[in-house]
C-alpha cells in the first residue's frame, strides 16, 4: 500500500479533527499569561494565523504598512524571547489538507 491503512479512507487520505487533538494535547497544561525573560526561550508563531488575526491594521494603506504592522506584532509577542521563528504552512495537492480542500471546494472562487 502507498500509505498505511490507518491513514486511509476509500480513495483518499483520512483527515483528522484538529480541535479534538488540541484538547488532548493541552489538557492539564496551564499557559502563563506572559513569557518570563530567559536566555534560552523561543517563540514559534503560526504566520498565517497571525496574518488573519491582524486583519487590516488601522492606517495600513500599502503592503509595506501591513508588513510593518506584522513585524511590530511579532517583535512585541517575542519581546522576552531569545529567538522568534515565524512559520507558514505549505499544502501540497497530494497532502491530507489538499484533499480536504478538494472536498470542500465548489469550483472557481473570485479573488477578493
Amino acid at each position: 500500500m502507498p500509505v498505511a491503512l490507518a491513514l486511509a479512507e476509500m480513495n483518499s487520505l483520512r483527515s483528522g479533527d484538529k480541535s479534538t487533538l488540541a484538547e488532548v494535547l493541552t489538557s492539564g497544561v496551564e499557559c502563563p499569561p506572559d513569557i518570563p525573560p530567559a536566555d534560552d526561550s523561543c517563540l514559534i508563531i503560526d504566520g498565517q494565523a497571525l496574518l488573519i488575526a491582524l486583519g487590516k491594521p488601522h492606517g495600513a494603506v500599502t503592503f509595506g504598512d501591513f508588513a510593518d504592522a506584522f513585524v511590530k506584532s511579532v517583535l512585541h509577542s517575542g519581546r522576552n524571547c531569545a529567538r522568534i521563528d515565524v512559520t507558514f504552512d505549505r499544502y501540497y495537492p497530494t497532502s491530507i489538507k489538499g484533499n480536504t480542500r478538494v472536498k470542500h471546494s465548489k469550483g472557481a472562487r473570485p479573488v477578493r
